[in-house]
């Protein structure tokens, strides 16, 4: 696939661009800003995945993997119970569990 040739911008002059036209050209579908103001819409979560997964890989550095995702979903509810007064469900927290069980498992291709 050939590369066109672009001019070059002359001094003075200004490009704008939306950050959503830059995200979609690059992963083909809009991409929601972490700093953006708009509301997304749906319901609101009820755990903050970001401060999970932060804490999951606190756990990992002091504690080692656990030899089972149970183990580590068992902490990871414990901790949610005490961060935000409930615990994710089993349905929610073993498949992002077991996708992470299975990327630690694979062999460093490095």
């Amino acid at each position: 696939m050939g590369r066109r040739a672009r001019k070059p911008i002359s001094d003075g002059q200004m490009v704008a661009v939306r950050r959503a036209s830059i995200d979609q050209s690059h992963t083909g579908s809009a991409v929601r800003s972490e700093n953006s103001t708009t509301p997304r819409g749906g319901r609101p979560q009820k755990f903050s995945w970001e401060d999970i997964w932060i804490e999951t890989c606190r756990y990992i550095h002091y504690e080692g993997v656990p030899s089972t995702a149970a183990g580590l979903m068992r902490h990871l509810q414990q901790w949610c119970e005490n961060r935000f007064g409930e615990q994710p469900a089993d349905s929610t927290l073993k498949p992002k569990l077991r996708k992470l069980y299975a990327a630690l498992l694979q062999p460093d291709e490095n």
